[in-house]
């Protein structure tokens, strides 16, 4: 039998943060890792030699590499290069159980694309102005290289719902962030295993199940062992798609009452619903793949997250359009135009370009509003997903969104959702989220724009922890 692989944990996080004080701080407290040896152009600092924490070479040694296509990853770093090897890493993995490698975000990325199965953890100091304080304190660094690592750390904080996993490394408290880290590795480790084995009980319970009934036929006996594989397969299949969808639901503020979780390959071309939109020129359509759809107590959607396929920028750019042209085909300009008989008449015409867009800033996150005369829209991104909120009241518009936000930079402000009632569906709704005595029917039945996105395929809600 082949051996199998290991499982790869990305750290990544801001420069100055600890990265490798907290690797070797959870080390130290018993957690057992290969790790894959990053190979930099950088001089080693004090106290660093050949292969700790770093493979050391020159830049035209790694500008050679590069040729050669021997990086899985590599990234110029404020002037110097840092790369992670192939050879290295298919080494770790196959002599490993669990292997940890310490990136870079742009590095984390990279890998994260090619090794989707790959968990990444995000180390973020508790405030900008610790981070600052830490960068001075290494003594490393020139203000002007402190100015700009700052700069870049205020950019990627902003992004950390694209992270499995957040750890904060607050000041005097390594052990806790390490022990946290030290948590994520092993539980995710022990759930592979325990998945196996849990995969092979269940096969032989079914097998067991099914020569029990070829011997008895009674009803309440087959309804037991139903009973018994259902209780066991339905939270392994909850927690799986919860997985599966983490990063988004990090995005599900506390204050939400119920939310769906929507696959939008499920619908078919939902664009046939829209057809003001199909017939503007030259209109790309964004790529959106799934939905999550927040609701507060009285069924009132609060907001609207939609995750942005690849390439995300320029999906980004295509939501925003239609955005812009929804709205123009809501409030069309008036255009007045000439008949051949010189008569003239006003003609409404949706121009996008005349919309009037206002910018703010929350948290450092940029805020679009486009104000109309019976409704506001207010939208932002937040790392790969477009954020979407809607209301007759500005304020209550933002005050929306900003808990949408929080949610994905405070772990305060986000739901729990072992809280909430989690049903595992067949339909579009891939998953829903409510607290106790909230009618899904109900929540639907008072949206009348998602009755008519789905029709009668409503949420059944029997699969359910």
């Amino acid at each position: 039998m082949p051996k199998e692989k290991g499982k790869l944990f990305i750290i990544s996080g801001p420069s100055g943060v600890g990265k490798d004080s907290v690797i070797e701080k959870a080390e130290e407290l018993g957690l057992e890792f290969g790790r894959v040896i990053t190979t930099t152009t950088r001089k080693p600092r004090i106290g660093e030699k050949e292969g700790k924490p770093y493979y050391f070479i020159s830049k035209p040694q790694f500008l050679k590499l590069i040729k050669e296509g021997q990086f899985l990853e590599w990234a110029e770093v404020y002037g110097h290069y840092y790369g992670s090897t192939k050879k290295e890493v298919e080494k770790a993995l196959a002599d490993h159980k669990v292997m940890v490698m310490k990136v870079d975000p742009q590095g984390a990325r990279a890998i994260k694309k090619m090794m989707p199965d790959a968990q990444t953890i995000f180390v973020v100091p508790p405030s900008p102005q610790s981070l600052a304080q830490r960068l001075k304190l290494r003594k490393t660094d020139s203000a002007e290289v402190i100015k700009k690592r700052l700069a870049v750390a205020k950019k990627e904080m902003k992004n950390l719902a694209e992270w499995n996993f957040v750890v904060i490394n607050k000041e005097d408290k390594l052990k806790e962030a390490a022990l946290k880290v030290k948590k994520i590795v092993e539980g995710s480790a022990n759930r592979m295993l325990g998945r196996k084995i849990l995969f092979v009980f269940l096969g032989s319970l079914i097998i067991f199940g099914y020569l029990f009934l070829l011997g008895s036929t009674h009803p309440d006996t087959k309804q037991t062992v139903r009973n018994l594989i259902q209780k066991i397969t339905i939270p392994l299949e909850i927690n799986n798609r919860i997985r599966q969808s983490q990063a988004m639901l990090n995005l599900l503020p506390n204050s939400a009452y119920s939310a769906f979780l929507v696959d939008f390959n499920a619908l078919g071309d939902i664009t046939d619903l829209i057809p003001a939109i199909m017939t503007a020129p030259n209109f790309d359509q964004p790529s959106i793949s799934k939905a999550l759809i927040v609701f507060q107590k009285n069924g009132r959607i609060s907001g609207t997250v939609f995750k942005l396929e690849n390439p995300v920028e320029l999906n980004w750019e295509r939501f925003q359009k239609a955005v812009k042209y929804f709205w123009a085909s809501k409030y069309p300009s008036q255009e007045t135009k000439t008949l051949s008989d010189n008569s003239e008449f006003v003609e409404l015409v949706p121009d996008p370009e005349k919309i009037p867009v206002e910018s703010s800033s929350y948290e450092g996150q940029e805020i679009i509003v486009v104000i109309g005369e019976e409704i506001s829209l207010v939208y932002a991104r937040v790392g790969n997903y477009a954020v979407l909120t809607a209301n007759s009241s500005l304020d209550r518009s933002k005050q929306d969104i900003y808990q949408i936000i929080d949610a994905n930079g405070k772990t305060e402000k986000r739901a729990n959702l072992k809280s909430l009632r989690r049903c595992l569906e067949e339909n579009s709704y891939q998953l829903t989220l409510s607290r106790s005595g909230i009618s899904l029917s109900e929540v639907l039945d008072g949206n009348p724009i998602l009755s008519l996105l789905f029709g009668q395929n409503k949420p059944k809600s029997e699969k359910c922890i």
